[in-house]
């Protein structure tokens, strides 16, 4: 780039200031871009970076400087405390990670997968042929029972059921005991049936892309609240136990949202993350040092949101220094997929790879693929988007075995809602409700299925509504109710702040249901427990289950805030011997991560 040049811009700016002084270029920029609100220091900070007789290379320094500020980034007063840093409390001793390893990666097939063509009814139905009915109702988009791939089951309509053409993959995790499925699962704000679906629902809008996705990611219904996702409730739980991580690989940051100050800020990378420093030719040396002090530490009276805009930027810059040097040190032993969903789960592959240079316990990860809003040509479409979904997660796999972390890892792989069971007359199927999903990992409790798949698939079925669509018999908050317990959750209103509806569910799932032991062997072959499965009149008190659960462990001290990175050196030696526990030499080197003074809540649902 050749400062000065916009030949590659879509547009820069032509203002021309008036006088052509120093002190009058920032006067007008104040008027223009602040509103007059920029304060004196920041003023003195532009001025110190404008020298010679270039008035246009001067104009373009003060212009980058007044956007980097908080003054423009807010309507407040932003009032620096010039005497101190913006570096945060170095009065915290920050411990090195030393519990085990656990780490959740929530999937997201966006715009509402047909998983009803992801688990199908194959045989070993009893009097009824369940396959028949699928075939009757789905019409064009029904599949050929030869190409499927069979799975056995038990306390499920069929004894077997069939997996779409293009994921054998997951056949093969199923059989080996490292994944199972969720039936007729989805946004369920309490037991329903086709008389009360649509008053129990009346604060979610069926059917509707927007507000299904929203509550698929936030597993909650009460628009009252902060927006929070829930894996950022989670870490938001757990991070005064552990040393936590929270990742989004998309720009959709809402899974892992999170609200408690004691949560490390989401980093948000996208799956084609290029680790480079910013702003790596500035327009005069030291335009880093100065960003810097515009956004230093505050006196009280400062504006809320002027310091959540400097804390965000300040950990943004940091947090992109780090991982540019520390994510070049190591590249996955497998050839991933270049596709979304294959470079987003080699990123976390790589993440969770460097959790010790990371020092995390915790790690929560949200990828986003696809557009599986098949109005017409699904099966065309479907076959394309599980083939990437089904290579992205044998990478994934293989790459996580290789690195001796397969057991510690949980993916889950939602939607925002399955698709009507009947074609639309274009090859395609419409917004339903329920759908059929999965988890897979090393501590997975394999070979089940979970919840029930409908006994039925017509419109005279008690679950079925018009259109073929399934009213769902497990909630989210079932599902993610035993990822907690796994992930280390214990106490009942700590289950409560993670799932604000699990006390609606009539049934939910427990760690024991759906996981082994905290550490099992790579492939658990000892027979699985049968799966929870839903009655047919669900009672109105929640069943919390099972019952026979480990001791709980007591509550450590909370850690301080600040957290030491390890410095970047020759970290694969550690990474063979596979020692999450093993970081006993403390590093010189503390990365300190800037955190805003008032409400680090803002920082998550206004700027990330």
């Amino acid at each position: 780039r050749k400062e000065g040049t916009y030949d590659n811009s879509s547009g820069h700016l032509h203002f021309e200031p008036r006088k052509m002084h120093f002190w009058g270029i920032i006067n007008e920029l104040d008027i223009l871009l602040t509103g007059g609100r920029l304060s004196s220091s920041a003023r003195s900070i532009i001025r110190g970076a404008m020298w010679g007789t270039q008035i246009e290379q001067n104009l373009r320094k003060a212009q980058q400087l007044v956007v980097a500020s908080p003054d423009f980034h807010s309507s407040g007063l932003f009032n620096r405390d010039n005497k101190k840093t913006g570096d945060g409390d170095d009065s915290a001793v920050p411990r090195e990670a030393a519990k085990p390893y656990k780490a959740i990666v929530y999937v997201f097939m966006n715009g509402g997968a047909d998983t009803f063509n992801l688990l199908i009814p194959h045989s070993g139905c009893g009097e009824k042929d369940l396959y028949a009915e699928y075939t009757m109702t789905r019409g064009n988009v029904a599949l050929d029972r030869q190409l499927l791939h069979p799975i056995n089951t038990t306390n499920q309509p069929c004894t077997q059921f069939g997996i779409h053409p293009n994921v054998p993959f997951l056949q093969q995790l199923y059989q080996e005991g490292d994944a199972s499925f969720f039936a007729n699962t989805g946004v369920l704000y309490e037991p329903s049936t086709k008389n009360n679906y649509l008053s129990n629902h009346i604060r979610t809008s069926l059917f509707d892309h927007h507000s299904q996705k929203k509550i698929a990611q936030e597993v909650r219904t009460n628009k009252d609240q902060f927006d929070t996702g829930v894996l950022g409730r989670l870490i938001d739980v757990v991070s005064g136990d552990y040393l936590t991580g929270s990742t989004s690989t998309n720009s959709d940051v809402t899974t892992v949202l999170n609200c408690n100050p004691e949560s490390p800020p989401v980093s948000q990378l996208s799956e084609l993350f290029v680790p480079t420093r910013f702003d790596q030719r500035p327009s005069f040396p030291g335009m880093r040092s100065r960003i810097n002090s515009l956004n230093n530490a505050t006196f009280l009276t400062s504006t809320l949101f002027g310091e959540v805009w400097s804390s965000a930027l300040s950990r943004s810059l940091k947090d992109n220094d780090y991982l540019a040097e520390l994510l070049p040190t190591v590249e996955p032993e497998t050839s991933f997929p270049d596709t979304d969903i294959g470079n987003a789960l080699k990123l976390i592959a790589k993440l969770v790879t460097l959790r010790i240079e990371r020092n995390v316990e915790r790690d929560v990860f949200s990828a986003m693929f696809g557009n599986f809003d098949s109005h017409k040509d699904l099966v065309e479409s479907h076959d394309i988007l599980y083939s990437q979904l089904n290579d992205a997660l044998r990478a994934f796999s293989t790459e996580m075995k290789n690195k001796g972390v397969w057991d510690r890892v949980a993916l889950v792989a939602v939607s925002e809602f399955g698709r009507t069971l009947s074609e639309n007359g274009s090859g395609g199927t419409d917004h339903g409700w329920g759908g059929n999903y999965f988890a897979a990992g090393g501590a997975i409790r394999g070979n089940q299925i979970h919840g029930r798949y409908p006994d039925g698939l017509t419109d005279e079925d008690p679950l079925i509504l018009n259109r073929g669509r399934v009213i769902p018999t497990t909630g989210f908050d079932s599902v993610f109710n035993a990822f907690a317990e796994w992930f280390g959750v214990e106490k009942e209103q700590d289950l409560n702040a993670v799932l604000p509806d699990r006390g609606r569910m009539s049934q939910l799932l427990g760690k024991d249901h759906v996981f082994m032991d905290d550490m099992p062997t790579l492939n658990p072959t000892a027979s699985p427990t049968q799966s929870l499965n839903p009655t047919a009149n669900p009672t109105r008190t929640p069943t919390r289950t099972p019952t026979n659960r480990p001791s709980r462990k007591k509550r450590g001290k909370k850690r301080g805030k600040t957290r030491r990175k390890k410095p970047v050196k020759n970290i694969l030696d550690e990474e063979a011997n596979n020692v999450d526990a093993d970081a006993q030499n403390p590093s010189p080197l503390d990365v300190k991560r800037h955190r805003p003074h008032k409400l680090h809540q803002l920082h998550n649902n206004i700027l990330t």
